[in-house]
């Protein structure tokens, strides 16, 4: 089966979703009887990386999703490429030990009393509204954005973000934005994922000298968390993941309404940003799932979210 080689940044990002979704689903239940796990680019499923010049297997989203326990009472895995879909669907009936049926053309769904999981091979853009169509009445909706370039329409984003029980965890990708918009190039690409062409004045503001490539770079996160907070997201911490040589690659950035999960994020993404770029086999342990905490990273009061449990969602 396909799997996606990864840079050892990447952990970081995986531990980040990892860490949220065990707090998140010890929360949640208390108060919505159905929840959803929403993946808009989800992969085979599995990833490899190498650590210390050992390569080690790693879980992707969907499967650390479908690991946490409890689970999610509903999943959609959404994924465009065809090898990588069929990969994941093997995945996951491996997992659970159900054979998918194809419900309708392109979409696969394992089901049993407690759960439903349905992997969609297809354009994420394009099944947005199908997909938002399947949240259950009254239930609650965390939807995982990881796009590999600027793939995701900004109308995309909406439509989740329009949702009214929903929190939002996205990979920004600003490099690879801002490397576009600097060579002049994709740009209608760039103004479906911005939803805006206003990054033209930012641009223009760069090559006069006005500003520096940095502080045009944080104008463009800006301007999405300004997107956001119209959909009323009260709180969207920011994680920056650079590579081994410190270059910026990605800017994730969660996005909710509730006091809770914002504390909660905040704390995990405040733990990582203590790794710069140093791969240590805790990180490695963490991302397979081998230990749960941040020893080295994290404060001894940050080591556990059970103070948070007690907290109104």
């Amino acid at each position: 089966m396909d799997y996606i080689r990864i840079g050892p940044w990447t952990l970081k990002k995986l531990i980040c979703l990892r860490k949220y979704l065990y707090a998140y689903t010890k929360i949640i239940p208390r108060y919505f009887r159905r929840y959803c796990y929403i993946d808009t680019n989800a992969g085979p499923g599995v990833n490899k990386v190498t650590i210390k010049g050992v390569e080690k297997e790693v879980n992707g989203s969907p499967l650390i999703a479908l690991k946490t326990q409890p689970r999610f009472t509903d999943y959609v895995f959404i994924e465009k490429k065809r090898k990588y879909a069929d990969s994941l669907r093997k995945r996951v009936e491996e997992l659970t030990g159900v054979k998918a049926q194809e419900i309708i053309e392109h979409v696969w769904e394992i089901k049993d009393k407690a759960t439903r999981i349905r992997i969609v091979r297809g354009d994420c853009n394009s099944y947005a509204q199908q997909v938002i169509s399947w949240i259950p009445p009254r239930a609650h909706c965390f939807v995982f954005i990881d796009p590999s370039g600027l793939e995701v329409d900004w109308e995309t984003v909406e439509s989740f973000a329009e949702v009214k029980r929903v929190e939002l965890l996205m990979n920004f990708q600003l490099s690879g934005m801002w490397r576009c918009i600097g060579q002049g190039k994709s740009t209608e690409r760039v103004n479906r994922c911005l939803g805006t062409s206003t990054w033209a004045d930012i641009k223009l503001m760069n090559e006069r000298g006005a500003i520096s490539s940095e502080e045009a770079q944080e104008r463009i996160v800006r301007l999405r968390l300004d997107q956001l907070k119209t959909y009323r997201f009260t709180h969207m911490p920011i994680m920056p993941v650079d590579n081994l040589r410190g270059r910026l690659l990605y800017v994730l950035i969660f996005s909710t309404r509730n006091d809770t999960a914002g504390k909660i994020m905040r704390g995990i993404m405040d733990s990582l940003k203590r790794w710069k770029g140093r791969v240590s086999e805790d990180m490695a342990a963490i991302a397979l799932g081998v230990q749960t905490t941040l020893e080295e990273y994290s404060e001894p009061r940050q080591l556990t979210l059970e103070r948070y449990f007690s907290r109104s969602v």
